[in-house]
């Protein structure tokens, strides 16, 4: 069960942002997204969201490093096309009258990627980023999202659209092939600064067993210029 955070309820444009992408969520069925069950706003707003029996992907590679293993090859290509699907469904979803809804998740991470016990991949958390972006980044000045999974015209406040995941899920591709984080998680500045140049090392360079073509297909998930980038979650997978 997902609550709003109490400071926030007490908006009312926020709450309709709410209700509004709660019903976007409930109209999203795919075996590689959490389901939204049920919603509501009385007593409070709450999201009832199926329970994903496991781990999140951020826990499975922390262990995994704490241990000095790598996560095989193709686990990585795995999980990352799963979650691809799952994205791409999301995407690609359009209203009744058949128009884009022009969903994005905004904040695709390692945290908001479940394995299930049964091996399933599941993408979390969809559309409650942009339920409060405008209110929450109209009072912080901060865009809503990690800054060491963003894109970089989200972190530059500008319009976003399908290719932004596309660039996230890139960084999670880049860190369980490299099996180290991309952009530092606790030095925003400096993370800042490496989105803004994009010039990452491929993760061959950490790991040579990576063959060219898989190098290639993550590194043109990471291009500055959305235009120049993978074009979409279904070509990625």
């Amino acid at each position: 069960i997902k609550r709003m955070i109490p400071q926030y309820r007490r908006s009312g444009s926020l709450l309709e942002r709410f209700a509004a992408e709660a019903r976007t969520n409930a109209r999203l069925d795919h075996p590689n997204l959490v389901a939204v069950v049920d919603f509501g706003i009385d007593p409070e707003p709450f999201l009832v969201m199926e329970f994903v029996e496991g781990v999140t992907l951020a826990s499975m590679l922390s262990r995994l490093v704490k241990k000095g293993q790598p996560l095989e090859i193709s686990a990585a290509c795995f999980i990352a096309t799963e979650a691809a699907q799952g994205l791409d469904h999301a995407h690609r979803k359009r209203d009744e009258a058949g128009n884009p809804l022009g969903i994005v998740h905004r904040d695709v991470s390692p945290q908001n990627i479940l394995l299930s016990n049964e091996g399933a991949v599941k993408v979390s958390d969809f559309g409650l980023v942009k339920a409060a972006d405008n209110v929450v980044q109209t009072g912080s000045g901060v865009p809503i999202g990690k800054i060491s999974y963003m894109a970089p015209e989200q972190a530059d406040h500008a319009q976003v659209d399908a290719r932004a995941d596309v660039f996230s899920l890139g960084i999670v591709l880049w860190e369980m092939l490299a099996m180290r984080v991309l952009l530092p998680p606790n030095d925003p500045a400096k993370a800042a600064m490496m989105l803004k140049a994009c010039e990452f090392p491929p993760p061959s360079k950490y790991r040579p067993e990576i063959p060219p073509e898989l190098d290639a297909i993550v590194m043109s998930c990471l291009t500055r210029d959305p235009q120049a980038r993978t074009p979409s979650a279904h070509a990625l997978g």
